[in-house]
């Protein structure tokens, strides 16, 4: 695959289009398993780091007891974005998955507001 700098920013090949001629391949595992440089450090870096800290990375983590302050530009205009709705043939299956995330303490119902 060729690619040109400097002559735009459109795409020129789309990634479906590239995964449907097999050009593009996803390993998971290897994603998950062999993590990117942080701050120019070598892969072995960032592996040692996260293996000395492995109580901070892993598992689903939650920041309690921090009040966070949202910085918006005083004019900036705001804006109403309607529902996403999920279609009926999806719904119990969309269902299932808020459940499963209340009970993992991932989200949780705010009723209507």
């Amino acid at each position: 695959m060729y690619v040109v700098k400097g002559l735009g920013d459109t795409a020129l090949l789309s990634r479906g289009a590239a995964e449907r001629m097999g050009l593009m391949e996803y390993d998971l595992d290897l994603t998950t398993s062999t993590p990117l440089p942080v701050m120019g450090e070598t892969r072995q870096v960032t592996t040692d780091l996260i293996e000395e800290y492995q109580d901070v990375f892993s598992g689903l983590g939650k920041l309690r007891g921090v009040k966070v302050k949202l910085h918006v530009h005083p004019d900036a205009k705001g804006t109403v974005q309607t529902q996403r709705r999920i279609s009926l043939p999806l719904r119990d299956k969309f269902d299932g998955i808020l459940d499963k995330w209340e009970q993992m303490d991932i989200v949780e119902d705010v009723g209507d507001e």
